[in-house]
């Protein structure tokens, strides 16, 4: 997968500086975890996906630490990610990674339990992380005087 190719070194050289000023590890570590895919997926080792895997899950428990269930901050942190791990699900791809014979997409009991986590998670987000609290407008006599 040449395109996460050109994500990991941004990530790697921007994650480096951010540590330097006493930030964030997770974008070093996400251009570490990208490039170890993007090579195990180059090889075609299906061991890739299951990197991309713990990154994306990673991806997610760091954003809901960083802005906890605030839906804007949380798309712009999970969304890509969940973005580029589409293809992955492709039988064309898994096929392709697994020698023409991939296991079934659901076959273990981790992959079961995701879609209904899923759906728990995004529904639970949507009604509590808004981050919006809708204030009664001031009367515009109020405001005139």
């Amino acid at each position: 997968m040449h395109f996460s190719v050109s994500l990991q070194f941004p990530l790697l050289l921007g994650g480096s500086q951010l540590i330097l000023l006493g930030g964030s590890f997770y974008y070093s570590f996400a251009g570490l975890a990208l490039a170890y895919s993007a090579w195990r997926l180059w090889e075609r080792d299906p061991q890739g996906l299951h990197v991309f895997g713990f990154l994306l899950f990673f991806t997610i428990a760091w954003s809901f630490m960083e802005s906890g269930t605030n839906l804007w901050a949380l798309a712009p942190r999970i969304l890509p990610w969940a973005v580029l791990g589409i293809p992955f699900l492709t039988p064309w791809i898994r096929r392709d990674l697994h020698g023409g014979n991939p296991p079934q997409l659901f076959s273990s009991s981790i992959a079961k339990a995701t879609v209904p986590l899923t759906i728990v998670i995004t529904v639970y987000v949507f009604a509590e992380g808004t981050g919006f609290e809708v204030q009664e407008m001031v009367p515009r006599a109020v405001l005139i005087r």
